[in-house]
């Protein structure tokens, strides 16, 4: 059986993290980053060894999240208070922090995985004949990625595919992606 598959959420807009963190309206306060504590929880229960990375701007610098979700507490606002701790503190009972740009992220996986871009035009998901490899799949986070992220994931990727003639949210991505990939290992 192949390495469970990796997951990375490219998120847009710069993430600020106070001394306090204030979880109402967090959706909006912090960069959307709701978005991967939805997809921490999904992964959590349909491949909790899986990783889900997140790359973002905090402070100025270019970070990447790993998010272990077999190991994220309780319900999306713990997931979320995890990330911002660590965003401010360094590290969270499930998350990491790493000072890392998305080149460093998409270099170091392509050595052990394929890289799959998902983008809505992208070809159909049944077609990448992607097999059992082990994968990292690559979406933006609540919006595309910026152009100059968009290039370098270019580079990388063996393929780009869509789940399908809709837009979907990017934890429903990722939650099908998951489903769909552990039902072809059965």
């Amino acid at each position: 059986m192949s390495a469970p598959d990796r997951f990375a959420i490219f998120l847009p807009q710069p993430v600020s993290t106070p001394r306090r963190i204030i979880l109402k309206g967090y959706a909006s306060r912090y960069s959307r980053i709701d978005v991967a504590a939805r997809a921490a929880l999904y992964l959590r229960e349909l491949s909790p060894g899986s990783i889900l990375y997140v790359w973002l701007r905090s402070e100025g610098r270019e970070k990447v999240l790993t998010i272990e979700p077999g190991r994220c507490p309780g319900a999306e606002r713990s997931i979320v208070l995890d990330i911002l701790k660590t965003l401010r503190d360094g590290s969270g009972q499930c998350v990491e922090a790493w000072l890392m740009t998305a080149e460093q992220l998409l270099h170091s996986e392509s050595k052990e995985r394929i890289i799959i871009r998902l983008i809505e035009k992208g070809m159909d998901l049944e077609e990448a004949n992607i097999g059992s490899k082990p994968v990292l799949w690559v979406l933006g986070g609540h919006r595309e990625p910026p152009e100059s992220v968009e290039q370098t994931i270019k580079l990388y990727a063996t393929a780009s595919v869509s789940v399908g003639p809709r837009s979907y949210l990017t934890s429903h991505t990722i939650a099908f992606i998951a489903w769909w990939r552990s039902a072809m290992r059965v």
